[in-house]
């Protein structure tokens, strides 16, 4: 009932609890969260991985994966 954000972020180190609580803190509590939002897990956690980036040991250079979206609201 109330009005969603779409939030992007890129870390480069860290943990997934440590962007559940900054995106609280500035006012955007993660669809979901039972720690932070009063949701209290419906739906599950609206957090995931769209990406992974790390050096290619074979070559040196970046290798990036592409992750689907996953579908999480029907869980």
């Amino acid at each position: 009932g109330g009005e969603l954000t779409e939030i992007t972020c890129s870390l480069k180190a860290g943990f997934r609890h440590q962007v559940r609580v900054h995106l609280c803190t500035l006012g955007y509590p993660i669809l979901g969260d039972p720690l932070y939002n009063e949701t209290h897990g419906i739906p599950p956690l609206q957090l995931y991985a769209e990406g992974i980036r790390f050096i290619d040991p074979e070559n040196f250079g970046r290798a990036v994966f592409s992750l689907p979206r996953p579908d999480k609201m029907n869980r």
